[in-house]
C-alpha cells in the first residue's frame, strides 16, 4: 500500500488521507511495533522518509470490546475522557512514544480505523515530542471520545488537522451518544451516499444522505449502519478522491 505524504499540505490533504487510510488498514494485518500488555491495543509505525506515521488498530478481539463498552468518562485535564479508551492508551503510551522518539526526526502523522480511531485523537491530544511537530491526525470510523470540554481542549491544540472521516451511514461515529455528554473533536469529513465528500456537512445532508443510502442498502439486504463501518469501505472511497 502507498504511504506517501505531502507534508508540503497545511489543511487537508487527498493523497495525506489517502495514505492514513492505507496505515489504518495494515494496521490490521501487519505484526504491530508496539502493544499494551494489559489491553492489547496495537499500533504499528511507519517511517516513510519524508515523514513518520502512527496507525491504531481497531477492535478485533474480546479485550476491544471490553475497552469500548468502558464508556463512563473519567476526569482528565479539566475535562472527561473515555474511559475505556483513555485506559487503552495509558498501557500503550510511553512504550510507543519512546519508539517514535528513536527515530529520526520527522513530520508525524496520526491515524486509525474505529477504537484505533479514538486512540489515536487522544495520543495527538496527549502527545509531547517537539522535534516530531504532528502534521495531520486522520481517523475514520471514530467513536466520539470525550466531553465538550475535551472537544473544545483539543480543538484548541489541533486547530486546523484534525480530520475524520465519516461513511455515509456508520454508526460508530454517532457514539457515545451525544445526549449522554460526548462530542467530537475535530473537522468533519462527510463520505455520502451519492459519492465524493463533504466538509462539515450539515445536520440536513447527512439526513438526506442517510435516507438515501437506507433505501439503497435495504434493496440489497444489508444492514447499512454496520455495512459502512467496515474499513475496506473507508479505504475504497477515499481512494476515489
Amino acid at each position: 500500500m502507498d504511504l506517501t505524504f505531502d507534508t508540503a499540505a497545511t489543511g487537508f490533504s487527498p493523497a495525506n488521507a489517502r495514505a492514513c487510510a492505507a496505515a489504518s488498514r495494515l494496521a490490521y494485518s501487519e505484526p504491530p511495533d508496539v502493544t499494551g500488555r494489559q489491553t492489547d491495543t496495537q499500533a504499528i509505525v511507519r517511517d516513510c522518509g519524508n515523514a513518520i506515521v502512527v496507525a491504531f488498530r481497531g477492535t478485533t478481539n474480546v479485550r476491544d470490546f471490553i475497552t469500548d463498552a468502558e464508556a463512563w468518562r473519567r476526569n482528565i485535564e479539566d475535562c472527561q475522557i473515555h474511559s475505556g479508551f483513555y485506559r487503552a492508551l495509558v498501557s500503550i503510551n510511553d512504550e510507543l512514544t519512546a519508539h517514535i522518539a528513536g527515530l529520526p526526526p520527522r513530520p508525524l502523522f496520526i491515524t486509525g480505523h474505529s477504537l484505533g480511531g479514538a486512540l489515536a485523537i487522544l495520543f495527538a491530544f496527549r502527545l509531547v515530542l517537539p522535534p516530531f511537530p504532528i502534521h495531520g491526525v486522520y481517523t475514520f470510523g471514530q467513536p466520539r471520545v470525550g466531553n465538550r470540554n475535551f472537544a473544545e481542549l483539543y480543538d484548541r491544540f489541533q486547530p486546523a488537522n484534525t480530520f475524520r472521516f465519516v461513511n455515509e451511514q456508520d454508526i460508530v461515529p454517532r457514539v457515545p451518544g451525544a445526549l449522554s455528554g460526548y462530542q467530537h473533536a475535530g473537522q468533519e469529513i462527510f463520505l455520502p451516499a451519492v459519492g465524493g465528500m463533504k466538509l462539515n456537512p450539515p445536520l440536513w445532508f447527512k439526513l438526506l444522505s442517510d435516507a438515501w443510502g437506507t433505501a439503497r442498502e435495504w434493496k440489497h439486504g444489508s444492514i447499512a449502519q454496520l455495512a459502512d463501518h467496515h474499513m475496506d469501505k473507508y479505504l475504497f472511497k477515499v481512494n476515489a478522491l
